[in-house]
């Protein structure tokens, strides 16, 4: 199978910390620091010396609620395997107190963020870059307050940092991400990952979810599209685009959102050449180029060797209901994404093998 070469990458993480034990979901990361008092109140009168009593174990003093994640829409346009998603999450401070903080913004190991912007309540804000090893020292001192002790496997990549001020109490707080990433390729098979995994951080489920995701080609016929981690809605416009569509109430996010798509070249084969302009001004100065080159396309003459593939499909009654549904479309994409000289057999396996 053909690589694509790639010049740069980039994917999102995301949680949202606050300062207790408890962490609410997100695709950023809010450290609250610091609380504004609700008012001083005057000294109690003296009081008669009392016994000494015993001192009881220290506990953590929980001040505030963890903010909630009201709602997250996300838009995600794919162009030629490039990625640029919107996201758009609004949080909500159940607390009585103003809260300040700061937002953070995990970038994956290997990855690059070529274009990145961040809004808070309607207010471009200026995020910092901060390199591995001082984005090591914030995850660090997380995990060190017992925050989040989970939140170290990010250790080691950067993150963008941006000041959050106010978290006015009993308000919501909207933040918008806008990120571009060129998608993996291998062979005809292309990759889009979306993080909604935060069950490690928060039981709660996402109160509201909506995600739409378009894939749109300049050459190449778009074959197969499947999610193996949600039932998403799949909607074709002609052969070189497709709308995926997911809609949730009360989410769980137990699984990160994987998408997946085939692509059959003009000639049948994989796509060879990409080119991608970019001129931001729109000036006489030019702007620059981007090339994707699949290795294959110098080996056309290679024809595919055919293959004799076997799957084994559980129809038992443990699969009953969703399994059983997701099993068939995993089997639809994988009979989908055969070549045309290949053979393959079902065998059904229930109390015995059928073929």
């Amino acid at each position: 199978m053909s690589k694509t070469i790639t010049w740069f990458a980039a994917s999102t993480i995301a949680i949202l910390v606050f300062c207790v034990p408890r962490i609410a979901q997100g695709n950023g990361l809010i450290i609250v620091d610091k609380a504004m008092p609700r008012h001083i109140l005057p000294p109690h009168p003296p009081h008669p010396p009392w016994p000494p009593r015993p001192i009881p174990p220290h506990r953590p003093i929980r001040q505030f609620l963890p903010l909630e994640l009201r709602s997250q829409h996300v838009e995600v346009a794919i162009k030629d395997q490039v990625a640029v998603t919107k996201l758009q999450q609004v949080f909500y401070n159940p607390s009585d107190r103003r809260l300040e903080g700061t937002f953070i913004f995990p970038v994956p190991k290997g990855a690059r963020i070529d274009k990145f912007s961040m809004e808070v309540n309607g207010k471009m804000q200026k995020a910092e870059l901060l390199d591995a090893k001082k984005a090591r020292k914030i995850y660090e001192d997380i995990v060190r307050k017992a925050l989040d002790p989970a939140l170290f496997e990010y250790a080691g990549q950067s993150l963008f940092k941006v000041r959050i001020f106010p978290i006015e109490p009993r308000k919501e707080k909207e933040v918008k991400i806008k990120y571009t990433e060129i998608l993996s390729r291998d062979g005809k098979m292309v990759r889009y990952l979306y993080h909604l995994n935060t069950k490690k951080y928060s039981s709660r489920p996402i109160k509201d979810l909506s995600m739409k995701i378009e894939v749109e080609t300049s050459g190449a016929e778009i074959k197969s599209v499947y999610s193996p981690s949600h039932e998403a809605e799949v909607k074709r416009h002609g052969k070189q685009r497709v709308v995926v569509g997911l809609e949730k109430k009360n989410m769980a996010t137990d699984a990160d959102f994987l998408l997946y798509y085939s692509l059959k070249g003009k000639d049948g084969g994989d796509v060879d050449l990409s080119v991608l302009t970019h001129n931001p001004d729109d000036s006489d100065n030019g702007g620059h180029f981007m090339l994707l080159v699949s290795p294959g396309a110098w080996k056309k003459e290679e024809a595919a060797i055919p293959k004799d593939v076997v799957f084994v499909f559980d129809s038992s009654g443990s699969m009953r209901g969703k399994k059983i549904e997701q099993a068939k479309e995993a089997m639809k994409f994988c009979v989908d994404s055969l070549n045309d000289e290949d053979r393959f057999e079902i065998i059904r396996i229930s109390t015995e093998a059928e073929p």
